[in-house]
C-alpha cells in the first residue's frame, strides 16, 4: 500500500510517516519546502500521490488543510480504491468558557472553525453516494506536538505516536470507519 502525509517533519504526521513507513511505502510532504495555503503546490501534492492508495491530510496551516482536503477529493472522488484520511481535533468540541483557570484550552477560533469544518466537510461527503473514495475524519485528544508546547498545555494525554498506532489500525482493518474521535 502506498500512503501519502502531508507535515510528516513533525508532530502527528512524522509519527504516522515513521510508523507506516515499516511497513508501507510512505511519502511525505513538509511544510518547509510546500505550501499548502498555495493552489499550485496542492496541485503538485496531489500529482506526485495519484499512484497513493491512501492520502492523510495531517498539515494544518490555517485553513488550508480544507483547501487540500477540497482539491484531493475533487481528484480522488470517483476511484473506490483512494481513502483519504482528515486529521482533525477534539478541540472543536471544547468550549471556551474564557477563564484559564478552568483546564480549558482557549484555541485560536480560526483553528476551532477550520476543523469543526473539516469534520463537517468529511462527513457530508462521506454521506453522498456520488463520492465513491472512502473517507475518515480522526480526532485525537491532546497530542504532545509542538504546537501543544507553545500554548503552554499541560493536559496532554496522547503521545504522536498513539495517533499513529489508530491510524495503522483504521488503514489496516477491513473496517470503514468515517468519524473517530479519542484520547485517554
Amino acid at each position: 500500500m502506498k500512503i501519502a502525509v502531508t507535515g510528516h517533519k513533525s508532530g502527528i504526521g512524522k509519527a504516522i510517516y515513521t510508523l507506516l513507513g515499516q511497513s508501507h511505502t510512505v511519502i511525505g510532504f513538509d511544510l518547509d519546502t510546500v505550501n499548502i495555503e498555495n493552489s499550485e503546490d496542492r496541485k503538485s501534492i496531489i500529482e506526485q500521490s495519484k499512484d497513493c492508495d491512501i492520502f492523510i491530510n495531517n498539515a494544518y496551516a490555517r485553513s488550508h488543510q480544507l483547501n487540500m482536503f477540497d482539491d484531493i477529493l475533487l481528484d480522488w472522488k470517483d476511484n473506490d480504491s483512494k481513502y483519504i484520511i482528515n486529521i482533525g481535533s477534539i478541540m472543536q468540541y471544547k468550549v471556551n468558557t474564557g477563564s484559564q483557570n478552568d483546564d480549558v484550552v482557549l484555541f485560536p477560533p480560526q483553528y476551532i472553525n477550520s476543523k469543526k469544518d473539516l469534520r463537517k466537510k468529511t462527513v457530508t461527503n462521506s454521506l453522498n453516494s456520488e463520492i465513491k473514495c472512502k473517507l475518515s475524519i480522526v480526532q485525537p485528544g491532546f497530542t504532545r506536538t509542538q504546537m501543544i508546547a507553545d500554548m503552554e498545555i499541560s493536559d496532554v494525554q496522547l503521545e504522536p505516536v498513539d495517533v499513529a498506532l489508530q491510524l495503522k489500525y483504521i488503514i489496516e482493518s477491513n473496517l470503514h470507519f468515517i468519524e473517530i474521535t479519542f484520547s485517554r
